[in-house]
């Protein structure tokens, strides 16, 4: 029995070897993991980022200094306006819709109430007006919580930075429909102010939303410059706003931002379930910390470099759900900072008012930087193509190909082009 017995002892011992070998490389790698983690935290904070959503906190801003103040104001009277005006233009038919759509012209029946609401809420303007004088926003959001319960208070408040948008563009609509085309595009300044005070808000949703909603500026001011001829002040005063939508550091910003967030989600799943516990979690972490690097790194390359790097990651399960609203995300702001530079472009070139039939200038010549001219997708220069009073100016798009123009025509969920083009678009 002895003899038989002394092969299962070696085999026991030989198992209970490799456990002990097996359990002495997983603490050595859950310690490596540790090491790694810290200082990638550290140097982090040595750069004085965020790491956790109470970083994110800032010194209160002066009630009266203060966007949101006059925003929070007005809230009663944007969404009482909101809803006559949405009201008026389901009454429309589809003929009219389509129409006030495209041209920002409103039926009669629905110019009556534009009238009217904003004789009766007037003072939503003013408050609006006020809000975008101001230097600072603080939305005064309670970082003090986990961020699970952040998350919950913060996405309702989305409306906040949507619904301002949409009621300076029925004000648009207003007063172009008047013919008062500078009090107009004086309005769209006031959007694209509204807009920069939203890029201070945490998080990439808000920033999907920031770019989402400066989008109905950008749409409203090209039916603008394209309505008839404005003052080369007015020119001047949305060359100057234009200039100021920087869209490079509110990416930053939102990274940051991201990434002081997730850590604090990371902390508070190894808090409920000792997630962190396990190696590979914590490499997963370090996968995450190293994604947003790799991002910051990489803000400079042209849209389709960076979409493909994100492509080649081999990240953890949580890091993995982030990268499709990062691509998202870089693209947002990609087809933004082609509309935007594109916008420019046109400005310069209405700021000449120029006849049908005179030749479009070089863009060289546009007295605009070299940065505005830069296609974010290739990396070349922006084109321009029709007649200059109709014409369209544009970027290649993801496919990376000219398409002759076609801005509001999709391929695979992607615009051919993107860009501008005129009021009948």
């Amino acid at each position: 029995m002895r003899r038989y017995l002394r092969p299962i002892k070696l085999i026991a011992l030989a198992a209970l070897g490799i456990v002990g070998v097996s359990l002495i490389w997983l603490a050595m790698a859950d310690a490596a993991a540790d090491t790694k983690l810290e200082q990638a935290i550290a140097k982090l904070k040595e750069q004085g980022q965020p790491t956790s959503l109470a970083d994110l906190a800032r010194k209160p801003v002066p009630p009266d200094e203060n966007a949101a103040t006059y925003l929070r104001r007005a809230a009663a009277e944007l969404a009482a306006i909101e809803t006559i005006v949405e009201a008026a233009i389901d009454e429309l038919d589809e003929s009219q819709r389509t129409v006030y759509y495209a041209t920002m012209e409103a039926p009669e029946s629905l110019q009556q109430v534009l009238q009217r609401v904003f004789v009766e809420h007037d003072d939503a303007i003013e408050l609006l007006d006020e809000a975008a004088a101001q230097d600072a926003f603080d939305p005064q959001l309670d970082y003090d919580q986990s961020p699970t319960a952040f998350l919950e208070d913060y996405l309702p408040t989305m409306q906040q930075v949507r619904r301002p948008l949409r009621v300076l563009n029925y004000r648009v609509a207003m007063l172009l429909t008047d013919g008062k085309r500078e009090e107009a595009l004086d309005t769209c300044l006031t959007m694209f102010k509204l807009c920069r005070h939203f890029d201070e808000r945490p998080l990439m949703v808000a920033h999907l939303v920031s770019i989402a909603v400066r989008g109905v500026a950008v749409a409203a001011t090209n039916q603008v410059l394209r309505s008839g001829p404005l003052p080369a002040a007015a020119h001047d005063r949305l060359e100057t706003e234009l200039a100021r939508q920087d869209l490079d550091a509110a990416y930053m910003h939102t990274l940051s931002t991201e990434r002081a967030y997730g850590i604090d989600t990371f902390g508070d799943l190894d808090a409920q379930v000792r997630f962190l516990g396990v190696a590979a979690n914590k490499a997963d972490l370090q996968d995450y910390i190293n994604l947003f690097k790799g991002l910051i790194a990489r803000a400079d390359q042209p849209n389709p470099e960076v979409i493909e790097w994100i492509d080649s990651q081999q990240t953890g399960a949580l890091t993995g759900l982030l990268l499709p609203a990062t691509k998202a995300l870089l693209s947002a702001k990609a087809r933004m900072t082609a509309k935007l530079g594109s916008l420019r472009i046109l400005n310069a070139i209405a700021r000449r008012n120029l006849m049908p039939g005179d030749e479009t200038p070089a863009l060289s010549e546009l007295g605009l930087p070299v940065e505005v001219l830069v296609d974010p997708y290739n990396g070349k220069e922006m084109l321009v193509r029709g007649d200059v009073v109709d014409a369209t100016v544009y970027a290649v798009g993801s496919n990376l190909k000219d398409d002759g123009g076609r801005v509001n025509e999709m391929d695979d969920g992607e615009f051919l082009d993107v860009g501008l083009g005129p009021r009948n678009d």
